[in-house]
C-alpha cells in the first residue's frame, strides 16, 4: 500500500507540475503508464489469487469450465515461466488503458484518471488479481472502443464477446450488450438515477438475494454460487461509501440528458449506467464487472467534470476521497493486526518484487 500511494503521488505531482498540454501527452501520460506497468510487471506474491494463477500455469490446478476460458490456457502456456506471463499481462492491461486515456480524456484531467483509478482499489487490485477476467476486459475495451463507441459494427462486436469468453466465462454476458443498448435508449438520466437509489437501498437489505437471482439466468451460475456465502446486509460504513458513489452519478446522469446530440458521449454513459446498475444490485460478481466497465464510467466523469462548478467538482471527488483515506486507514489497520499476530495475508498490501523472490518462478 505504501508502494501504491507514493506511485499515485510521483503520477499526480508530475501532471501537476506540466502545464502544457502536448508535453502532457507525448511524455507525462507515457512516462505515468510505465511507472504503473513496472509496479505491475516485477511484483511477486502480491494480489489475492498471485499463487492460485501460478498453480494453473504450472498445472497443479485444473479448473474444467469445457469451452470457455480455452484461450487462457494456451495464451499462459506459451511461457516457460510465471514471471513472464505477469509482465506479458501487465503490458496488455497498460496498453489497452493508455489507448482509452489517450483517446477519450483531455490532457488537463490525465490527473483524474490516476486518481479515479488508484483510488478504486475494487478496480486496481482485481486488475492485478484476477488475470483471466483482466485478460478478457483488454478484449472487450477494443471490442466497445471500436465496434460501438465509434461505430456500431455488432457483428464484430459479438466476435470480440466470443473472444472474451474464451478467456473469462464471464464476458459472456456481454453477448446480451445490444439489446441491452437498444433498451436504454428509451431510458432518461432522470429514470436511471432513481433506478439505482432503489437498487442502492434494496442491495442494502437483500444483496445475497439479488446476487442468487443474477447468476441464475447463465450457465456458469454454479460457479459462482460460492461467493453468495460471503454476503451479508451492509453495514453502515458500507452503505455510506456506496452512496458516496451516487453523486457523481446524479451528475452524469444530469449530462446525459442534456448532451441529448454528442452520440459518443451517450454510448460511453450506456456503458457508464450498465457498471453503475450492476454495482448498486450488487452484482459486481466479486468485482469482474468493475474491471470491464470502470473506465468508461471514469471517462464519462471526466467529460463533464470541467462542466462543473467547484462546489460540483467537490461533491463529485468526494468518493475518491473517502475511498483514499479508508485505503490508507485499513491499511495501517492491517499492520497493527498483523504486528499482534491476529490476521495474516499480507500478500493483499505488502508489495514485494520479483527481486525477493527466494527463487525464480
Amino acid at each position: 500500500m505504501r508502494v501504491h500511494l507514493l506511485l499515485l503521488f510521483i503520477i499526480l505531482l508530475l501532471n501537476f507540475l506540466v502545464k502544457d498540454a502536448n508535453t502532457k501527452q507525448k511524455y507525462v501520460l507515457p512516462f505515468s503508464f510505465f511507472l504503473v506497468f513496472v509496479y505491475w510487471a516485477i511484483r511477486y506474491d502480491y494480489g489475492l489469487d498471485y499463487w492460485n494463477y501460478y498453480r494453473i500455469f504450472t498445472g497443479d490446478l485444473v479448473l474444467h469450465r469445457g469451452w470457455r476460458e480455452g484461450w487462457f490456457y494456451w495464451l499462459i502456456g506459451q511461457f516457460n515461466y510465471y514471471y513472464q506471463v505477469i509482465i506479458a499481462e501487465s503490458a496488455v492491461i497498460i496498453l489497452s488503458l493508455y489507448h482509452l486515456v489517450k483517446k477519450y480524456f483531455s490532457a488537463k484531467y490525465y490527473w483524474l484518471f490516476f486518481l479515479m483509478f488508484f483510488c478504486a482499489t475494487s478496480f486496481h487490485f482485481n486488475l492485478i488479481s484476477a488475470m483471466r477476467s483482466t485478460l478478457a476486459a483488454c478484449v472487450l475495451y477494443w471490442a466497445f472502443d471500436l465496434f460501438f463507441i465509434t461505430k456500431k459494427r455488432w457483428g464484430y462486436f459479438l466476435l470480440m464477446v466470443f473472444a472474451a469468453t474464451n478467456i473469462h466465462t464471464s464476458a459472456i454476458v456481454f453477448f446480451i450488450f445490444p439489446l441491452i443498448y437498444m433498451g436504454s435508449k428509451h431510458l432518461t438520466g432522470k429514470t436511471i438515477f432513481i433506478i439505482l437509489i432503489i437498487a442502492n437501498v434494496l442491495s442494502t437489505f437483500y444483496v445475497k438475494h439479488l446476487y442468487l437471482v443474477g447468476i441464475s439466468f447463465f450457465d456458469f451460475a454454479e460457479d459462482y454460487e460460492m461467493y453468495a456465502n460471503s454476503f451479508s446486509n451492509t453495514n453502515i460504513v458500507g452503505f455510506v461509501f456506496k452512496s458516496a458513489l451516487l453523486f457523481p452519478s446524479f451528475f452524469i446522469c444530469k449530462y446525459y440528458d442534456k448532451w441529448k446530440e454528442d452520440s459518443c458521449f451517450r454510448q460511453i454513459c450506456t456503458l457508464t449506467f450498465l457498471y453503475l446498475l450492476l454495482f448498486f444490485f450488487g452484482l459486481d460478481f466479486q468485482g469482474r464487472f468493475t474491471v470491464y466497465l470502470y473506465p468508461f464510467f471514469m471517462i464519462s466523469f471526466a467529460t463533464i467534470y470541467n462542466n462543473l462548478s467547484r462546489d460540483e467538482r467537490l461533491l463529485m471527488l468526494m468518493p475518491y476521497l473517502l475511498f483514499l483515506f479508508y485505503g490508507v486507514y485499513t491499511y495501517y489497520r492491517t499492520m497493527l493486526a498483523e504486528m499482534s499476530g491476529r490476521w495474516s495475508n499480507g500478500n493483499t498490501y505488502y508489495y514485494k518484487t520479483i527481486f525477493e523472490a527466494p527463487f525464480l518462478i
